[in-house]
């Protein structure tokens, strides 16, 4: 193949031209290897590239250019959301909301900025002593007993000292 070899010393003596060229070029002259799908396409015609054998899609939606609140799957009129600070206890009739509602509990700082949340599906994967946590703590402590999975060493102390305060030492017996 003499034209080969010319041509990739040519591309190397002169790689601006070589980056200049079309794509099409090093791509096989084979039908069917490169498909074009247009950004507008329909999901159908996507799916029938793919069982005609293409490995690879072009994107075909044009929803990454677009910002996600402009596709209407956030609710921005009913979100449920909590202080930081606020006793964790406070935030159980919006948790019994947000398992309506297949959300979860935003929790805010004082400017309110998003800080973390509260999920009533990872809150029932907790053990019983999560009751204790939440007799006890902020929601932002609760936040971060969930998050660690356990206690935090620096919390066991505060809820055993909140236990006693509210006479309900019998708690500290699970």
């Amino acid at each position: 193949m003499p034209g080969k070899a010319s041509a990739e010393e040519e591309n190397l003596s002169n790689p601006a031209t070589a980056f200049q060229a079309p794509l099409s070029i090093l791509i096989p002259k084979v039908p069917g290897v490169v498909r074009h799908l247009e950004p507008n396409a329909r999901l159908v015609e996507a799916m029938d590239l793919i069982l005609e054998g293409a490995q690879n899609l072009a994107f075909f939606c044009p929803t990454p250019n677009n910002p996600i609140n402009s596709l209407g799957i956030i609710d921005t009129q009913n979100i449920l959301a909590v202080h930081y600070d606020d006793p964790a206890s406070s935030a159980l009739p919006l948790i019994s909301q947000s398992l309506q509602t297949l959300t979860s509990v935003a929790i805010v700082d004082n400017d309110g900025k998003f800080i973390g949340e509260i999920s009533p599906f990872r809150l029932n994967s907790c053990d019983e002593d999560v009751a204790a946590a939440i007799a006890t703590l902020s929601v932002g402590d609760l936040m971060a007993y969930i998050d660690c999975g356990g206690w935090p060493e620096d919390l066991v102390q505060l809820v055993k000292e909140r236990l006693q305060e509210k006479n309900l030492e019998q708690a500290l017996e699970y």
